[in-house]
């Protein structure tokens, strides 16, 4: 017994719309770090530089974009979920260690391309 093809794309919608709601929680995430007194003790209060590090993970997640499709047709989908996934722990791992800015900003640009992939979009 198949699924309708009805219910097939209120599952697919779904699936759609809680990529785009992980989207805006990361990007919540960090706008709430980077205004936190630890993260301001730590890296200062440049806004030029905090605002670089909101936007890098778009940024990662623009040029990931470029590689989700082809990685998803040779790699195939379980293996582009996957790499995706280590991608975006590597780049959770490097802003998590972050002693200064130029780790934050490689971090949050990993990250988004892995996010990509993560999701297959």
């Amino acid at each position: 017994m198949g699924v309708s093809p009805r219910v097939y794309q209120f599952l697919v919608s779904i699936f759609a719309s809680l990529g785009s709601l992980l989207y805006g929680y990361d990007l919540g995430v960090v706008a709430e770090v980077v205004a936190a007194p630890s993260f301001l003790a730590q890296f200062g209060d440049n806004s030029t530089k905090t605002g670089l590090v909101v936007s890098l993970f778009t940024v990662g997640a623009f040029f990931g974009a470029f590689w989700a499709g082809p990685c998803g047709d040779y790699l195939g989908r379980k293996w582009t979920i996957f790499i995706g996934g280590a991608i975006f722990i590597l780049g959770g791992a490097v802003q998590t260690g972050a002693q200064d800015y130029s780790y934050m900003f490689g971090g949050r640009f990993v990250a988004g391309l892995g996010y990509v992939l993560l999701l297959e979009i």
